[in-house]
């Protein structure tokens, strides 16, 4: 029998039962459209981890001195790393124990020293301005540690900085700087900015009297995922140093994108189910409805493949009427949640990402369900005994 003649004869036997053909599109589209934005709100999800704690964060790979507390030329060594295939900027920083404050009241805080004129910086400027390259009298401060110390831009705060080893070990004569600073911006943007001190790079080298040291190489790459072979490779050619993939080296990170998939793949699998059971029992109902019509098809020389075929593509009917309504409700839900997003924090900010992944997976998934729900009933309605149906039995 001609495709086109079996595609006929399903659909006109899907509009002989319209409440059950309704219910079933309902059913496939409400999977379709439910998942859309769950897929798009984990991918956001990951996007806003990967930027956080990467992107605007401390890089892809973290190279630090073997020995020491900071690399004498960081610069150069910067520069050689800057030159590898696939690393979009190496930025020599600076990272040592302080504290702010402003009348009677300090708070410790990690201090980052980082060029302004660097093009990755673990930060995003919030308010106000980033420090200027030179610029030894002005500070950007975390949001968060803003907010607790009670200081805006503009404002005058004094910066300690620690030096020596640490807090135990220090000489107060000797290893705290002690400076009176003018706040010019306050940062977020990653989980290190909001807690932290900003200053200018030259300022603290001169300080430490190292003009070209560094404590710590952000490495930033092209592929956020090749940072464990990248970190490897630089520890293989700088004996010097020890490089760390920031899955390694904050393992909260990795967890988080763990976590995400095994969400990502638990509701998926209740999606499944949800669309395979009631699918399943509303085309059986429908086998169950038309076994006199089924009778005929036997009884005018369909063969049992043909019955099958017929029902199985009723069930794909379904599954592509379906997956087109759930598609357009799910690029509705989407649109609401980027004005709308699930969380919102400082700096932190979760919105759905619109690409063919987020759409194309739950359609194929949920269509593809549908078809297996109607395998069943199409052969139940394939093994119908045409003679029996006809003469009134069961």
């Amino acid at each position: 029998m001609p495709l086109r003649l079996l595609v006929f004869l399903a659909w006109r036997g899907l509009l002989q039962s319209r409440l059950i053909t309704c219910l079933l599109c309902a059913a496939v589209a409400g999977g379709v459209a439910f998942q859309i934005p769950n897929d798009a709100n984990l991918h956001g999800y990951d996007d806003e981890i990967i930027a956080q704690g990467v992107v605007v964060g401390s890089g892809d790979v973290r190279v630090r001195p073997r020995e020491g507390a900071r690399f004498p030329e960081g610069d150069a060594l910067a520069a050689r790393i800057a030159r590898r295939d696939g690393v979009v900027a190496a930025v020599p920083a600076i990272m040592l124990p302080g504290a702010i404050g402003k009348g009677s009241t300090f708070k410790s805080a990690l201090i980052v020293a980082v060029d302004g004129g660097a093009s990755r910086v673990p930060f995003v400027i919030t308010e106000g301005r980033a420090v200027a390259t030179g610029d030894g009298s002005s500070i950007v401060v975390g949001s968060a540690l803003a907010k607790r110390i009670g200081v805006a831009v503009g404002e005058e705060v004094q910066l300690r900085v620690v030096f020596g080893a640490g807090w135990e070990s220090i000489d107060p004569e000797n290893d705290v700087g002690r400076y009176t600073m003018k706040v010019v911006g306050l940062a977020a943007g990653s989980f290190l900015a909001p807690e932290s001190i900003v200053v200018d790079r030259a300022f603290m080298t001169g300080a430490l009297a190292e003009p070209h040291a560094a404590s710590v190489i952000l490495v930033h790459l092209g592929d956020h995922f090749a940072a464990r072979s990248t970190a490897s490779d630089l520890e293989r050619d700088e004996p010097t140093a020890s490089a760390v993939a920031w899955a390694d080296d904050s393992p909260f990170l990795g967890s988080a994108l763990d976590a995400s998939a095994a969400i990502g793949v638990l509701s998926r699998a209740m999606i499944g189910l949800a669309v395979l059971i009631p699918v399943w029992a509303l085309l059986y109902v429908h086998v169950l409805h038309r076994q006199r019509q089924i009778g005929v098809m036997g009884a005018i020389g369909l063969s049992r493949r043909e019955v099958f075929a017929i029902h199985l593509m009723q069930a794909a009917l379904v599954g592509v009427v379906g997956v087109i309504v759930g598609c357009a409700v799910g690029y509705a839900l989407v649109a609401w949640f980027a004005h709308h997003p699930i969380f919102r924090s400082t700096g932190f900010v979760i919105l759905p990402v619109v690409s063919v992944q987020s759409f194309a997976v739950p359609a194929l998934l949920v269509l593809g369900t549908t078809l297996l729900a109607g395998v069943f009933p199409a052969w139940r309605a394939s093994r119908l005994d045409p003679a029996r149906i006809l003469r009134g039995g069961a």
